[in-house]
């Protein structure tokens, strides 16, 4: 299981990589702010007043985790208005996001990782990739020393 799930993390990854600079924005705001209690407590209270509809707090992805990447943006897109508000009215933030040059997420950086009010989670992208490791999986199967291996991951896999 270890293997396939190491295979699917790289495959999303890689899609990942297709809209990567909406992303490293978006992480690089969700870095900042969650770096300190007075962040995150300034953050919720602009929340409040833009009336985001959300109460989740703002989650960092880990790289090893495929999931975790679209759980940051899931959480992160309905913050999108206390984004704008937050550098309107945070000096320190909006002069170290101007350094890292970058900006907080535009409209459009918002829009590329949708996909028809849905989150981009690359699966669009990857079928390909997932369809290759299946076939990769089957390959193998018809290797005698390999057959109990691959057939424990396909069963995994399939699920």
């Amino acid at each position: 299981m270890g293997c396939v799930a190491h295979i699917l993390n790289l495959v999303v990854q890689d899609g990942i990589k297709k809209v990567d600079k909406p992303v490293e924005i978006i992480r690089w705001t969700v870095k900042w702010i969650r770096q300190s209690p007075s962040s995150i407590g300034k953050f919720t209270k602009f929340a409040k007043l833009v009336n985001s509809g959300t109460t989740k707090h703002l989650v960092r992805d880990i790289p090893t985790r495929w999931n975790s990447t679209y759980r940051m943006l899931n959480i992160a897109q309905a913050y999108e208005k206390t984004f704008e508000r937050y550098d309107l009215e945070e000096y320190e933030f909006h002069s170290d996001i101007e350094k890292a040059g970058l900006s907080i997420p535009s409209p459009s950086d918002w829009q590329h990782v949708r996909i028809s009010g849905t989150l981009y989670v690359t699966s669009n992208t990857c079928i390909e990739y997932i369809y290759s490791i299946r076939t990769l999986l089957d390959d193998v199967i018809s290797d005698a020393s390999l057959c109990d291996i691959a057939l424990a991951m396909r069963v995994k896999f399939d699920k």
